[in-house]
């Protein structure tokens, strides 16, 4: 995944979670041959673009039906 604008990653964010819920995320990035900050970039991005917060082409790109 690139970073939105082509602007490089700069922020880091911290979160804390369930270990179940790490290891699923684990064994599906696993499964996907991607990374979990990756993985959780575009959760964030889908969930922005969920809530009307990112223009229709980035929805579009992340699979949102508006």
């Amino acid at each position: 995944m690139t970073a939105s604008n082509n602007h490089e990653f700069s922020e880091t964010l911290s979160i804390r979670m369930t270990k179940r819920d790490k290891e699923l995320l684990e064994k599906i990035c696993r499964a996907r041959g991607e990374d979990p900050s990756g993985f959780v970039r575009r959760a964030v991005r889908k969930e922005f673009a969920v809530l009307s917060y990112l223009p229709e082409e980035e929805k579009k790109a992340l699979g949102v039906l508006t």
